[in-house]
């Protein structure tokens, strides 16, 4: 097809989706998007920052989710290793837990050294109600955004994670 050459890599081609199509970006056009993604990334850091901390699935509530999901007794150090977090992190975050008794940590009976940490019944509750709360505030983002924009949102992010594990 007469259309298909368009479309073909020539060295130093900058193209990037858009809509299901690819197109060149002009060099100019390149350099104001990225001024202005630099822009916005720090003018709303802030506000990146809440939302990230809010959707993330680390700390407090990435233990929780784990013990919850797991269904059995965790060592702290595998939920330090699942979450990403230092193991003095994740005492911290555990001795949190267990004050608002969410959680027990007992030794391992085969190997003392090991903390073994298990949901309570509470924390069981809560995690359910946390589940429930995340659900009905994900379901009103998903309407008030559009599906369309959590589609583009949802295939973005994923590139981003992608980049991110190249090292970008």
């Amino acid at each position: 097809m007469a259309g298909d050459d368009a479309l073909k890599d020539t060295p130093g081609d900058k193209r990037m989706p858009c809509g299901g199509e690819m197109r060149k970006i002009e060099d100019n056009h390149l350099e104001e998007l990225s001024r202005d993604l630099l822009r916005m990334n720090i003018k709303y850091s802030g506000q990146i920052a809440k939302l990230a901390d809010f959707l993330s699935a680390r700390g407090k509530y990435g233990a929780l989710h784990i013990l919850y999901q797991k269904g059995a007794p965790c060592s702290a150090g595998c939920l330090a290793e699942v979450l990403g977090l230092t193991p003095g992190r994740v005492a911290n975050v555990l001795r949190v837990l267990e004050k608002e008794g969410h959680i027990v940590r007992e030794k391992d009976k085969g190997d003392r050294r090991r903390i073994m940490v298990s949901l309570t019944s509470s924390g069981c509750q809560y995690v359910t109600a946390i589940y429930e709360d995340a659900e009905r505030i994900h379901r009103r983002l998903v309407q008030e955004i559009g599906e369309k924009d959590i589609c583009d949102y949802i295939r973005i992010t994923k590139r981003l994670l992608e980049l991110s594990d190249e090292g970008f």
